[in-house]
């Protein structure tokens, strides 16, 4: 199973069809780049998550996994707050 790695600039994330938080995580970031993996999900899911796994460096249980420069980022929430700080150093 060939995957797709985050980009090393700007935002990146893996995401599902019909998940709020994906969408909502495409909606926030800036020049966001992202792949859909429902298929990866439905043919292989533990080789999958087994490859998330590594290159996040933590398991991975929810979606969307999203990446800043190369670094995991954590989900919607985390990625909020990444760019709610990173907006107010520059203030």
């Amino acid at each position: 199973m060939e995957l797709l790695l985050p980009s090393s600039q700007g935002y990146f994330l893996y995401s599902k069809s019909n998940c709020k938080y994906c969408s909502l995580a495409k909606d926030l970031l800036p020049n966001v780049s992202f792949v859909n993996v429902d298929h990866a999900l439905t043919t292989n899911k533990q080789l999958f998550l087994e490859k998330l796994h590594t290159i996040a460096e933590t398991p991975i249980q929810t979606f969307p996994v999203v990446f800043f420069n190369g670094i995991f980022l954590g989900g919607y929430t985390e990625s909020r707050e990444h760019l709610e700080a990173s907006r107010s150093d520059t203030v």
